[in-house]
């Protein structure tokens, strides 16, 4: 949306994928904050579906499902529904 007004033009957003995310896991340094990988991943898999979920809201609203979006292509998709 540019200035309150709501623009239909298509839009781009990417996430992190859950291979870059295990990446980033250390187990000595992310310890703290997550146990193990498995813990970070489902944190970041809810707050992947948390930000789809308000991607749907703000860009196609109730009424009608995003065209183009590949989540179905994502790693842990499945994970997602």
């Amino acid at each position: 949306m540019r200035g309150g007004v709501r623009s239909w033009d298509a839009a781009k957003v990417t996430l992190i994928s859950a291979q870059q995310a295990a990446a980033y896991y250390d187990p000595e340094k992310s310890r703290g904050a997550y146990p193990t990988r498995d813990a970070c991943l489902a944190c970041i898999v809810d707050f992947t579906r948390r930000e789809v979920d308000e991607l749907i809201r703000l860009s196609w609203g109730p009424r009608s499902s995003p065209r183009g979006a590949q989540g179905d292509r994502l790693p842990m998709a499945g994970a997602l529904n």
